[in-house]
């Protein structure tokens, strides 16, 4: 009876604290104008599908042309779908970034549930689980972004929920492995190459099993092959079109301004003073628990060999994000994922 009081309060808590945070990504979600950069650029697009239905290739209309039409357009479908519903305003425009929002908030809630709770002393009063809800929930950039239309949360979304079910595909439970795929291509399709975050997490995972030798070769390329290729293949056919319309012109905006550009020597001023510390700086600043996880980081090489895999995966989730973003030269590149990812690593190797 006593365990049996102790989940009803764990669900009622989830359900109060999820309906909260949820609630205040859609509260007065529609009252500030939208931004004349990042916003209307996406918004543009949208509109130009309202009015046009140039579902496929906005170039026409967007603005700088490829400038903003070269980011995969999901996010974009999906607001224009809206538009064609309910109509153009800023609620509408900035709807699916406050749901994506609220739905990471809830698959970090399940992750934490389904892989973790159950490593947690069993007399303690609440579940890690329940504890994630509050402190992914709060952070300020987090927030910043959940009530803005960008690209940013609806992508974190799609990597988040590829690493989750491919968490799942550990049991030899091979639709999980295409599920982990169909929503890396979905965050292909979202934002430009940063869903290859994925990948990238599971491939590091996977070598850290091929060193402590409970995965073969074989299997390990097998299953990040079938990941990325199902990834690919879903974002490869607009990118494709887009590259047959525009040729060298989306060739020089794809991939030599939004890529190499952005990656390597920054643009539009947007270059951190701190250089190498910016991204450091800016996680703790937004999520001070984040300095555990370094300390924390002694005891997981000391005991690499006995840790559970879940554990080994959060772990390369966290710091190929980490060692990505401190590499980026761009002001603006994007702490969200690293931030997402280090409230998971905070709440499955320090309170558990």
């Amino acid at each position: 009876m006593q365990k049996l009081s102790k989940d009803k309060l764990n669900h009622i808590l989830f359900l109060l604290l999820f309906t909260f945070f949820a609630f205040h990504r859609f509260y007065n979600l529609g009252f500030k104008e939208l931004q004349m950069w990042d916003e209307s650029l996406y918004a543009v697009r949208a509109k130009s599908i309202y009015y046009f239905n140039n579902w496929i290739d906005q170039t026409n209309h967007a603005v700088g042309g490829l400038y903003s039409s070269s980011h995969p357009p999901l996010f974009i479908w999906l607001t224009a779908i809206l538009y064609k519903i309910f109509g153009i305003n800023e609620f509408t425009t900035r709807f699916f970034s406050a749901l994506f929002a609220s739905l990471t908030i809830w698959i970090t809630f399940m992750f934490i549930k389904k892989f973790f709770d159950l490593h947690q002393n069993n007399s303690s009063f609440l579940k890690p689980s329940i504890l994630s809800i509050p402190m992914l929930g709060s952070i300020y950039l987090f927030n910043f972004y959940s009530r803005q239309a960008q690209l940013d949360i609806p992508y974190i979304f799609f990597v988040s929920l590829s690493i989750y079910f491919y968490l799942y595909s550990l049991n030899n439970r091979k639709i999980f492995l295409i599920l982990s795929g169909v929503f890396f291509g979905l965050a292909l399709m979202t934002k430009i190459i940063v869903g290859f975050f994925a990948p990238i997490s599971i491939g590091l995972f996977l070598l850290l099993l091929i060193l402590r030798k409970e995965i073969k070769f074989k299997e390990a390329a097998y299953q990040l092959a079938t990941v990325t290729a199902i990834g690919i293949l879903i974002a490869l056919p607009w990118h494709i079109y887009m590259l047959l319309t525009h040729r060298y012109d989306f060739i020089n905006t794809f991939f030599k301004f939004h890529i190499f550009e952005r990656l390597s020597r920054g643009v539009e001023e947007n270059i951190p003073e701190l250089g190498f510390f910016y991204i450091l700086n800016q996680l703790i600043v937004q999520f001070p628990p984040i300095v555990l996880v370094f300390f924390d980081l002694f005891d997981i090489v000391k005991n690499f060999k006995s840790i559970p895999k879940e554990k080994i995966l959060i772990h390369s989730w966290f710091w190929s994000t980490f060692f990505d973003h401190i590499n980026f030269k761009n002001e603006n590149s994007n702490l969200c994922p690293a931030i997402a990812c280090s409230s998971r690593y905070y709440f499955v190797n320090i309170l558990i």
